[in-house]
């Protein structure tokens, strides 16, 4: 069986693993943000009614679809 500090040892390297395993290099960060771009200047509000559009354009929501009212959040406050 391992001793205390091996397990401590262990747990340590877990947590680090689990922590890390999300994220990658910062090059990722920076591609990503060269590939998006300016595809979303145009606002929220307006990239939720291009989306709508082009969803009823293919069929995968009813044409009668409407966008629903966006929530505001004030901050310090959790949106459920």
């Amino acid at each position: 069986m391992a001793s205390t500090q091996e397990r401590s040892k262990l747990l340590t390297i877990r947590a680090l693993i689990i922590c890390k395993s999300g994220f990658d290099n910062e090059d990722t960060v920076v591609s990503w943000i060269e590939k998006y771009k300016g595809k979303f200047d145009q606002g929220w509000d307006k990239v939720r009614e291009e989306t709508l559009a082009r969803q009823k354009e293919l069929g995968i929501v009813p044409a009668h679809s409407e966008i629903t009212e966006a929530r505001k959040a004030s901050i310090g406050s959790t949106i459920l």
